[in-house]
């Protein structure tokens, strides 16, 4: 192996000071202070990061909470379809049964030998946070004369909607909130469901 020699008048490398200059301070308190952040730049960094941890949190309780909402919305409409079918397929009368006071709901049909109702599915659950009601809205869906919920919501052996009396109608509506929004799940005269939510001052369908 061959090894280069430099001449005899080439400085050797190392680190030099200007004569009275003292060496930087290499101990972890030195780094902290000439080139490190300090404590306050730490703090200051640290109460960015939770106020923006606190806003991604809220903001995704809020997207959970309308998640449930519509979903509770959309499982009620399947619901209401599915006792229209059955009323046609059975040839008797059917009905989708709410109770308010434990927020739940369940499809029937009824037992013409012993003019019974009998349940075909629930009693469902709304999702937590979610009860039946309109909340603060007290302007009627289009179509409807007041905001008035009429429970239990009747098909005939036709599937059509009617009312006590057996006389075909439109005024069904089922009403969900949770607290900030509100959702009416409408039953039209033919008995098709259609889901609408308030915002804006108005309903707008979904």
């Amino acid at each position: 192996m061959v090894t280069k020699q430099l001449p005899e008048d080439t400085p050797a490398v190392q680190e030099r000071l200007p004569d009275g200059c003292p060496l930087p301070d290499r101990t972890l308190s030195g780094w902290s202070a000439s080139r490190g952040a300090s404590l306050l730049e730490l703090m200051v960094v640290l109460a960015i990061g939770m106020v923006l941890m606190l806003v991604s949190i809220q903001g995704l309780r809020s997207a959970m909470e309308n998640t449930r909402l519509q979903s509770d919305a959309m499982t009620i409409s399947r619901s209401l379809f599915m006792a229209k079918l059955l009323a046609g397929s059975e040839f008797t009368r059917s009905r989708l049964r709410i109770d308010t006071a434990t927020n739940q709901y369940a499809v029937e049909t009824l037992d013409k030998a012993t003019n019974t109702w009998v349940a075909q599915s629930g009693p469902a659950p709304l999702g937590a946070g979610i009860s039946f009601g309109s909340g603060s809205v007290s302007t009627p869906p289009p179509g409807l004369g007041s905001m008035a919920p009429a429970h239990p919501i009747l098909f005939n052996s036709r599937g059509v909607p009617v009312d006590g009396m057996g006389l075909p109608t439109g005024v069904y509506a089922v009403y969900v909130t949770d607290g900030r929004r509100v959702i009416v799940i409408r039953v039209s005269l033919g008995g098709r469901p259609s889901i609408l939510e308030f915002r804006g001052g108005a309903w707008n369908e979904l």
